[in-house]
C-alpha cells in the first residue's frame, strides 16, 4: 500500500522494553512507505549531544499522526514503585499527552499478545485510549497487520474522518 500524496509525518512513542525489535522492523517498514525523513524514533532520530527534549517536542509537533506502540510492559511496573505510566516525568505518557494536546491524532497499536491497561492503571489524560478500536502487530500477520496500519494512518493523512475500519483505530483526545 502505498502513502498518500501528502506529506505524512509519523511520530513513533514506544517503551525500550522488551518487543525493542518489533519496533524496529515496524519503523523499518514505516520508512520502506513513507520515507526516512517522515518517520521519527528516538533511536535513530536523534544525534550525540542533542538536546533531546527539544527535538522529541520539535518532532511531535510535526508529526500528522502518532503510533503508541503498547507492548508488555508498557505501563511500566515497578516495585514497590508506582508504574512508570502514572508519573508525570514518564516519556511515554508525555508524548501521547503532547500529542492530544496539539490534536495529533494517535493510532494504538499492541504489539504481539499484549494487551491494553486496564482504566485503573492508567492516569486521567490517557484512559480514552481505551475508547478506540486498537490495531495489532504479530510476528505471524505481519504483512496483513502492517497494511491495515497503514491504511489507517493514510486514512489521517488524507483527513479522512468516516466510521470505517481504518479510522476506528484513531484516538483523537
Amino acid at each position: 500500500m502505498a502513502a498518500p500524496e501528502t506529506q505524512t509525518k509519523i511520530f513513533i512513542s514506544y517503551r525500550r522494553s522488551g518487543e525493542i525489535g518489533f519496533v524496529g522492523r515496524l519503523t523499518d517498514r514505516l520508512v520502506s512507505v513513507y520515507g526516512e525523513k517522515n518517520v521519527f524514533r528516538d533511536i535513530s532520530g536523534l544525534r550525540s549531544g542533542e538536546a533531546f527534549e527539544q527535538r522529541i517536542g520539535s518532532k511531535l509537533s510535526e508529526a500528522t499522526v502518532v503510533i503508541a506502540v503498547i507492548g508488555a510492559g508498557w505501563v511500566g511496573r515497578r516495585p514497590f514503585r508506582r508504574p512508570r505510566i502514572l508519573a508525570d516525568g514518564d516519556w511515554v505518557r508525555k508524548e501521547i499527552e503532547h500529542a492530544l494536546v496539539s490534536e495529533t491524532p494517535v493510532i494504538p497499536v499492541l504489539l504481539g499478545d499484549a494487551v491494553l491497561p486496564t482504566r485503573d492503571q492508567l492516569p486521567a489524560s490517557l484512559k480514552g485510549l481505551l475508547s478506540v478500536h486498537t490495531g495489532r502487530i504479530r510476528d505471524e500477520s505481519w504483512e496483513s497487520d502492517c497494511s491495515t496500519l497503514i491504511g489507517a494512518i493514510n486514512a489521517v493523512a488524507l483527513g479522512r474522518t468516516a466510521e470505517d475500519d481504518e479510522i476506528s483505530f484513531v484516538w483523537r483526545g
